[in-house]
């Protein structure tokens, strides 16, 4: 018998038949490590025929854990701590089949379901179809989530299940120490193995990213409120980008699922071009609960203050053109370059057009967007202290060449907005 259930025990016998599987494994990488063929034997022996118990059709966390007694769940949903207050009610709570945190379920956190129903049928266990979803439910239904890692490991059992409750979970260990959920525990220090656990919920489990011997693997199936996930990663000395959303899986901005050990990329500047080659920033839905945050005058000068790049919009004889530009800003006036008979040169002096300049994150699902309009007064050759002036802020022209008319905008509106995800 393991170890009672509110205590972190060993959930059932399946792990020492797994090792023992694995131990064979690793004599067979190494045979001259390897101990007599007839040990290896005896290891195959036993790990076919360890016990493993059922109740009530699912897996049993230990032998007798079906005799234990039911708890009144209603008396305490929403109690973390239950042996506390079964304590303070002169009970025991290890007389109940009452959890603090996944244990059996840890089963279904570390191995994949084809490897655990295999692992079972091995042992000369018949497997029904709906064994491991009877036992999620079951141990679910029974646990308090005592600990941080509860919620972490529920996640990810409940992720190709039920997206919504695995998501809800999800977040519930996100915010594990911003809102001390345990009633106390944060002031003793953070929860770091619920934090790496979060991290690897993100990789494994929803981008179902999995290193395998000929290369990785992608099997992705985000929550609903997860938009786009993407992450930069090095594999054997290589970078490459992956990125998933609800529809496909990228690898450096083409549509796969694998990536093979020998496969042959580019790198540095080259492969960062690869990812992004062809496909306009900002893909796939928003993220979770976006908010819109209007941004005011002064805030919007702040931002476009570094200077950079930016579109300015017009009317032209051929209709109305939007062109990138380099610009900076100049004693509170937006300064760019353009060349000479081109289609703002044409239109003549001090047209009204409108000046923009964005700031995507893709991977975080962030950013913010400024509108300048006003008139913009093109700097000709005869007004020699504004050409000084002008020529003073440095700006270089986006195309190159020479583009040696400046242009200057004076803001008459000035609007933004920012965009926060959670």
């Amino acid at each position: 018998m393991c170890a009672p259930p509110w205590t972190a025990g060993c959930p059932t016998r399946a792990w020492p038949a797994w090792l023992l599987i694995r131990a064979r494994d690793t004599a067979a990488l190494a045979p001259e490590l390897a101990p007599p063929d007839v040990e290896l034997a005896r290891w195959d022996d036993i790990g076919r025929r360890l016990r493993v118990d059922f109740h009530d059709g699912v897996i049993s966390q230990f032998t007798g854990y079906g005799d234990l007694l039911e708890l009144d769940w209603e008396r305490y949903r929403g109690v973390r701590r239950l042996d506390r207050a079964l304590e303070a009610d002169g009970d025991d709570v290890n007389r109940y089949k009452a959890s603090k945190q996944a244990d059996t379920l840890m089963l279904c956190y570390l191995l994949p379901g084809d490897e655990l129903t295999g692992l079972l049928e091995r042992l000369g266990y018949p497997v029904d179809r709906g064994l491991i979803s009877r036992t999620v439910s079951y141990y679910l239904a029974r646990t308090s989530h005592g600990s941080t890692l509860s919620a972490v490991v529920h996640a990810w059992v409940l992720a190709r299940s039920n997206r919504a409750r695995s998501w809800r979970f999800f977040t519930e260990a996100l915010y594990g120490d911003i809102k001390d959920v345990q009633g106390g525990t944060t002031a003793e220090g953070i929860h770091l193995g619920a934090m790496g656990g979060t991290l690897d919920l993100l990789q494994r489990c929803y981008l179902g990213l999995e290193s395998r011997p000929d290369g990785l693997w992608l099997d992705p199936l985000l929550p609903g409120r997860l938009g786009v996930l993407s992450m930069p990663l090095r594999y054997r000395g290589r970078q490459i980008f992956i990125d998933a959303d609800h529809h496909e899986a990228r690898v450096n901005g083409t549509a796969r699922r694998t990536y093979t050990r020998g496969e042959t990329i580019t790198t540095g500047a080259e492969e960062l071009g690869s990812r992004d080659q062809d496909r306009p920033p900002g893909h796939g839905p928003a993220m979770a609960n976006p908010t819109m945050e209007a941004l005011d005058p002064e805030e919007c000068l702040r931002l476009i203050s570094p200077g950079g790049i930016g579109r300015v919009a017009f009317s032209s004889s051929y209709g109305p053109a939007v062109l990138p530009v380099n610009y900076k800003l100049q004693h509170g006036v937006i300064v760019f370059r353009i060349a000479s008979g081109g289609p703002m040169d044409q239109e003549g002096v001090d047209i009204k057009i409108a000046f923009e300049v964005d700031k995507i994150d893709e991977v975080d699902r962030e950013g913010w967007s400024v509108l300048v309009q006003g008139p913009a007064h093109h700097v000709t050759a005869d007004e020699m202290d504004e050409v000084d002036e002008v020529a003073d802020s440095g700006v270089t022209p986006w195309a190159g060449g020479e583009r040696r008319l400046y242009v200057r905008i004076v803001p008459q509106q000035i609007t933004g907005r920012r965009i926060h995800g959670m």
